[in-house]
């Protein structure tokens, strides 16, 4: 098994909740000239993490590809859905109660579904759902057409979302509309690439790795390149929107590379890695909190220059030791796996 993806899996989420928490200290805390545009050029490093965190994913239940019985699935859904109806509740209930937005019974079902905030996590269902059929396609060596397959529909779904994104210079067809998928358009067109490319690779790891290594160099120009356009996009001074779509196909081919030990802060990312999927959940509830009592009891937090690196630090930190600390409790080990994953 790669063991770099331990860590890895934890930088991906280090990346979510620093992308979140410039997004809601910018809307507290509004900077402008160098300052703004210094964050959000900062912030477009968030289009990695998802992918990432779907790409190892993948590649983890690769492992397990030989023993995908209706068992294993069950268990990982368990995982995966418990604490998500959890955190989406405890989410909606804060909201409710702070004033921001009031959710009815049929709007917190609705949210439920959608994902809302979790945005990935009914992908991330969907994809262990159908994995037992694309680990058949792989083992019969049918990989190359259902990636292009998966890899086509994902750009369809993109020019049905963002219909000026490539450029292209006719509409599609009215009837294009119907190969739209129900709850998981965004997140499909977005990211729906990445788990099976981490299944494949896992899968054929022995085969595509030296492939890999041959392209290296290109792949890493590639994700300089395409950062640096989305990030100019981000800021205004280009327009390439199509590039932050892009841009992680590159990394996720660099991550069975990456050598374990050249991970800068191993043993914070590994830590990090363990409790990821609780990290995830959580740090949405914490950063609200935090906006709510530096907004509502602190009045000058938002003139504050450190808002940003405060609610990153403080979302991170919490919801790690939120999640290691009950696990650690031996009267409250089960209970970690339905509120933590």
């Amino acid at each position: 098994m790669n063991r770099q993806y331990g860590a890895l899996r934890g930088l991906a989420i280090v990346l979510v909740v620093l992308n979140h928490s410039i997004h809601f200290g910018l809307m507290i805390s509004p900077v402008g000239g160098f300052w703004f545009r210094f964050l959000a050029f900062f912030q477009s490093f968030g289009l990695f993490a998802v992918p990432t965190f779907l790409f190892i994913s993948g590649a983890f239940l690769s492992f397990a590809a030989d023993g995908l019985s209706a068992k294993f699935l069950w268990a990982s859904f368990e995982r995966i859905l418990c604490p998500y109806l959890i955190w989406s509740l405890v989410f909606s209930l804060l909201a409710t109660l702070s004033g921001d937005v009031h959710y009815s019974v049929s709007g917190y079902l609705k949210n439920i579904l959608v994902g809302y905030p979790y945005h990935f996590v009914p992908l991330l269902f969907f994809c262990y759902l159908t994995a037992p059929v694309l680990v058949w396609l792989v083992k019969r060596d049918q990989w190359v057409w259902c990636w292009l397959v998966i890899a086509a529909y994902q750009i369809l779904l993109l020019c049905l979302r963002y219909p000026s994104i490539f450029g292209l210079p006719f509409a599609l067809p009215g009837w294009v509309n119907l190969l739209k998928p129900p709850v998981l358009f965004q997140t499909m067109a977005d990211w729906a690439i990445y788990f099976p490319t981490g299944l494949i690779l896992g899968l054929n790891n022995s085969t595509l790795r030296p492939r890999l290594l041959k392209l290296k160099w290109i792949s890493l120009a590639a994700v300089v390149i395409l950062y640096l356009l989305s990030g100019l996009t981000s800021v205004g001074v280009l327009s390439a929107r199509w590039a932050r779509f892009v841009a992680p196909l590159p990394v996720v081919l660099l991550l069975p590379l990456i050598e374990r030990k050249r991970i800068p802060l191993l043993n914070f990312f590994e830590r990090v890695g363990k409790q990821s999927y609780g990290v995830y959940l959580v740090h949405f509830i914490v950063i609200h909190l935090m906006v709510l009592f530096g907004t509502r009891v602190i009045p000058k937090f938002q003139s504050w220059p450190v808002v940003v690196p405060t609610v990153f630090i403080g979302a991170l930190m919490v919801s790690l030791t939120l999640a290691e600390e009950l696990k650690k409790r031996g009267s409250t080990v089960k209970a970690h796996r339905y509120i933590f994953g």
